[in-house]
């Protein structure tokens, strides 16, 4: 009912430990990936800025009409 002490140089242990190791590392990979998926659309964030400055940009346009 009780557990024994596993050394960390045992076999199973090291075997676990790469398997976790790679997964992790696998999954590293794939995050490095996604991260850069939307790069091609950066450029919407800062629409909202450069519709405002057209339009203020009208605006004093028509202000020098008048």
């Amino acid at each position: 009912m009780h557990l024994w002490d596993v050394s960390v140089e045992d076999e199973i242990v090291e075997k676990a430990k790469n398997t976790i190791s790679s997964i992790i590392s696998e999954n590293l990979a794939i995050v490095e990936t996604s991260i850069h998926v939307y790069d091609d659309y950066l450029w919407i964030l800062t629409e909202k800025d450069r519709v405002k400055e057209f339009i203020d940009n009208e605006k004093n346009q028509d202000k020098d009409i008048f």
